[in-house]
């Protein structure tokens, strides 16, 4: 179950970094904001290991391709994992029409994905415990004697 868990996020994860690459174009932007162009996560992400803001971080350097990569994919885990469990702290958020169409359905299958976990887990809890079970046993073996 764990493995079959940890490859639906994997993949889910995966599909939302797909997405988030892709920028959206909007010709009803803001004013003063250029043609209304509104990035993905993994492009505003990215830029920012890449060329980090001089203003907020004096001593920052670049991050090497590899560790960048790693990150948007461990943030990806993370945005995943914190939707299926319809924590959603926020940080991270659909802003791209693509991004806002992929979580919609994926966001209902988090919290069916949630419900069923919980059911399970409530069930396990009611379970009759062992020596409960023996007893009941020894019970019905003492009345049949």
């Amino acid at each position: 179950m764990a493995v079959k868990l940890g490859l639906v996020i994997h993949n889910y994860s995966c599909i939302w970094i797909l997405v988030g690459s892709k920028d959206d174009i909007r010709t009803d932007g803001p004013e003063g904001e250029g043609n209304g162009n509104i990035s993905g996560w993994v492009t505003n992400l990215k830029g920012h290991h890449i060329a980090p803001d001089p203003d907020s971080c004096t001593h920052c350097e670049p991050l090497p391709e590899a560790l960048w990569r790693l990150d948007i994919y461990l943030t990806a885990i993370y945005f995943s994992v914190s939707t299926a469990t319809t924590v959603g702290y926020g940080d991270f958020y659909g802003s791209t029409t693509y991004e806002r169409l992929f979580l919609l359905p994926a966001e209902f299958v988090g919290i069916c994905v949630f419900s069923v976990i919980s059911g399970i887990t409530g069930n396990l809890l009611e379970l009759p415990t062992l020596q409960k079970i023996i007893n009941e046993k020894k019970n019905d073996v003492k009345m049949y004697l």
